[in-house]
């Protein structure tokens, strides 16, 4: 994969592992607003902490996933209320979630988006459907483009979007030569 590329080129690279999957396995799928926070701030700890000290760190969890989930969470629980407006402080914290996210989403120095194309692994940690899976890309996407955050789109095989992806990290760093390396010797 991508990690052990890069740390053939010796590229310090680590890949900081999803949190939601740990807090899903340990607590439960969230069903309140609130634990989306409690998983963005455990995975940005993370995250950062990896990053102090890595030169690349990769990560599979967008940060923005958090906020997707707890406006729909809200929706629901104003729909369960009979309610057409949240009270002001759930207002204030999804506008507070809002702004972490934003925060994040300008801390990394790359984005790539994949296309939805990968087969739902059924591991009993979450339920979502095929359907569930590209509603969240779209959203994702969504996101990016309303907020105006630059992104690389990646398609093609799993081989290709290695190797674009590798491609676009070493561009970022500076070291496309060695890249070109890589290459030639293949």
């Amino acid at each position: 994969g991508v990690e052990s590329d890069l740390k053939q080129l010796r590229i310090n690279a680590d890949t900081s592992k999803e949190y939601s999957r740990q807090y899903i396995q340990n607590y439960g799928v969230p069903s309140t607003f609130w634990e989306e926070a409690i998983i963005f701030d455990n995975q940005d700890a993370r995250d950062k902490g990896m990053a102090a000290v890595s030169e690349v760190l990769l990560s599979d969890a967008p940060c923005m996933n958090q906020y997707i989930f707890a406006k729909r969470t809200m929706q629901r629980l104003l729909e369960s209320e009979g309610r057409s407006d949240m009270k002001p402080s759930e207002y204030k914290f999804l506008e507070e979630l809002h702004t972490k996210v934003l925060k994040k989403l300008n801390w990394y120095d790359i984005i790539i988006v994949f296309p939805v194309s990968d087969d739902l692994v059924q591991d009993g940690t979450r339920t979502e459907t095929e359907k569930d899976k590209i509603d969240l890309h779209n959203a994702i996407v969504g996101f990016l483009h309303a907020e105006n955050i630059p992104y690389y789109f990646v398609g093609g095989t799993v081989d290709e979007r290695i190797a674009r992806v590798k491609e676009i990290i070493l561009q970022h760093l500076g070291k496309e030569e060695a890249y070109q390396l890589t290459i030639d010797d293949m």
